[in-house]
This record gives C-alpha cells, sequence and structure tokens, in this order.
C-alpha cells in the first residue's frame, strides 16, 4: 500500500473537475479541486501538493504563467497538462503533457507513474 498523494486539478469546468477527481481518487489519492486562480495558489501556498494537473480548460497564458510560478515557488510538486493535443497545448516547457482523448485510464496511470507507482 502506498501514501496517498495529494492532487490539485485546476480548470474552469467543474463538472469535468469532478469527473477527473473521481478517477484520480480511485487511485487512493486525495484530491482537491478549484475553478479559481487564486484558490489554487492559496493551497498550494498552504498545502503539499505533490501533482497539480492542470485542465485543458484553462486559458492559455495563465496556464503558462502557473506552471513558471510553480517551477520556482513548488519545485517538488510535479505538473500535468490536459490538453487538446493541438496548438500550445501539446507541450509545457516544464509539464508532462497528456492529450484529453486517451482518457482516463491513461491519466491514472500517469499520474501513478509520475508519483513512481505502478497500477495493474
Amino acid at each position: 500500500m502506498h501514501n496517498p498523494a495529494f492532487i490539485l486539478l485546476y480548470g474552469k469546468d467543474k463538472k469535468l473537475l469532478r469527473l477527473r477527481a473521481m478517477v484520480l481518487e480511485l487511485g487512493d489519492n486525495e484530491v482537491s479541486l478549484t475553478t479559481g486562480a487564486e484558490l489554487a495558489r492559496a493551497i498550494l501556498a498552504t498545502s503539499r501538493v505533490d501533482v497539480l494537473v492542470l485542465c485543458h480548460t484553462l486559458d492559455p497564458t495563465e496556464r503558462e504563467q502557473l506552471v513558471a510560478e510553480v517551477m520556482v515557488d513548488y519545485p517538488m510538486t510535479k505538473l500535468l497538462v490536459l490538453g487538446t493535443g493541438a496548438g500550445g497545448w501539446a507541450r509545457t516547457e516544464g509539464a508532462l503533457a497528456l492529450a484529453t482523448s486517451d482518457g482516463p485510464g491513461q491519466l491514472l496511470r500517469t499520474v501513478d507513474s509520475m508519483l513512481s507507482r505502478t497500477i495493474h
């Protein structure tokens, strides 16, 4: 058994975030979600966030700014950017990218891999 990881989901679509949270909770993770930038920053400042998942619903400029902040201020937090695979969402410097079309199982496997876990 592993220690639960704390995962923060940040995006603009609350229903989509809830669905992703349910998937990540299947991996025995503690998951929090927010649609607000200030709350995301407050959680990062007051909690040990193992993985920050940035949803494709975020504005690219906002996403890039938050990625840069996290890399400097919270270097132990791993970053996962979810995207449609088009345009600037394909790659984000300092973060792992995952296409939303890869599905929920791949999301869970990717997060577990980022946490150095193996799931079957």
